[in-house]
């Protein structure tokens, strides 16, 4: 059984992954631009920190135990 609030985080972290990448998608077939993956990964990382900050996801709930 996972706890609910890392069950949220986790959610909101693939979330955030497939929203980035269709992003970078769009970006691709409509503008005819595109970043390296280094760059998208740096993106969402910085968007992942952006959603902590307003609280949208809270890292401390996310804890993977063994």
């Amino acid at each position: 059984m996972v706890a609910k609030a890392c069950r949220r985080t986790f959610d909101s972290i693939v979330i955030l992954c497939i929203w980035s990448i269709w992003k970078e998608r769009n970006a691709r077939v409509f503008r005819n631009q595109q970043v390296t993956t280094a760059s998208l990964v740096q993106l969402v990382v910085d968007e992942a920190l952006l959603w902590d900050r307003v609280g949208i996801v809270i890292w401390s709930d996310f804890v993977i135990r063994e």
